[in-house]
């Protein structure tokens, strides 16, 4: 996964330009600060295209997708067969069944009433931000980094030595490990990009309509 910003960034919280010595530990740094924000998110945020994913169908006439937003859906196959795009409706942070079906009236064979059924359905899509819209969780990260900068803890992961080209840096001892924290503002901040169980509607099965 690409980092969810990158050294100018944090050149830009810092208000000064980095030295060649805490280059060498910047991106390392930006890989463990972009993976608390994911992980605090429970989202990837940034854009891919052509994702695949398999998801558990559940009887229910919503299938939830793991990312969000979703930008756009390339195919839905089940079985080995691809449902046509009419049949369901992207929305949510899913794809819910579209119209309303009754047995005769399916235009996918996929259980009683067109709901998904209980097996693996391989999608295909696009989700995530444009860079622009996450500037928010860019400055998080950066700041994050910034941070263990400003205190001189920016070998976290205990590197005795490292190079890039002709430079070189070492230590004598390993600095002890650190974890790096988000604060309760960054979590604010955070908060619109944060995916939590009451972030989509989903309609469980003991809440459908009986259609006999």
């Amino acid at each position: 996964m690409a980092n969810l910003a990158q050294a100018s960034d944090v050149e830009a919280a810092l208000v000064r330009n980095l030295t060649a010595a805490e280059l060498v530990f910047v991106e390392r740094l930006l890989g463990q600060a972009s993976a608390v924000v994911r992980r605090w998110c429970h989202q990837q945020i940034d854009r891919v295209v052509g994702d695949v994913v398999t998801v558990e169908g559940d009887g229910t006439d919503f299938l939830l997708l793991p990312e969000l937003p979703i930008v756009s859906v390339a195919s839905v196959v089940i079985n080995g067969v691809t449902v046509a795009a009419s049949s369901y409706d992207v929305i949510d942070g899913g794809l819910r069944v579209a119209g309303t079906y009754l047995p005769s009236e399916r235009r996918f064979d996929w259980g009683p009433g067109g709901w998904w059924p209980f097996l693996p359905i391989v999608v295909t899509y696009t989700h995530g931000f444009d860079v622009g819209v996450y500037a928010d969780v860019v400055g998080v990260v950066a700041d994050l980094v910034a941070g263990r900068v400003r205190t001189g803890t920016s070998n976290p992961g205990g590197v005795v030595s490292e190079s890039i080209g002709s430079y070189a840096v070492g230590f004598g001892h390993t600095p002890p490990a650190m974890e790096m924290r988000l604060t309760v503002d960054q979590k604010r901040t955070l908060g619109p990009f944060r995916r939590t169980l009451a972030s989509v509607p989903v309609r469980r099965a003991f809440d459908l309509p009986i259609i006999s």
